[in-house]
């Protein structure tokens, strides 16, 4: 992205080449999600010790997955869908 004068920015890539999470970390930095449920004093990827450790490492890779697939222009066609839908 790129600062404009004013509110807001523009884009420095085509809308299919620019991913939620690359927004998300644009905007927020690097995208953090807890390595533990339960306690991450005792558990972390390389010595997993927590209960549900597996499940969630798991759902954290698919999220992080899922933001990586969707596109800029993947979000806005589905917004536009949702606002058709409500007229």
């Amino acid at each position: 992205m790129q600062p404009r004068s004013g509110w807001g920015c523009t884009l420095a890539a085509d809308p299919d080449d620019i991913t939620m999470l690359q927004i998300i970390e644009a905007l927020e930095g690097q995208l953090e999600i807890s390595r533990c449920l339960l306690d991450s004093r005792r558990c972390h990827d390389r010595d997993p010790e927590c209960a549900v450790h597996s499940a969630w490492a798991a759902g954290r890779d698919a999220a992080i997955m899922a933001l990586k697939r969707t596109t800029l222009a993947d979000a806005l066609r589905r917004e536009r869908e949702i606002a058709a839908e409500l007229v």
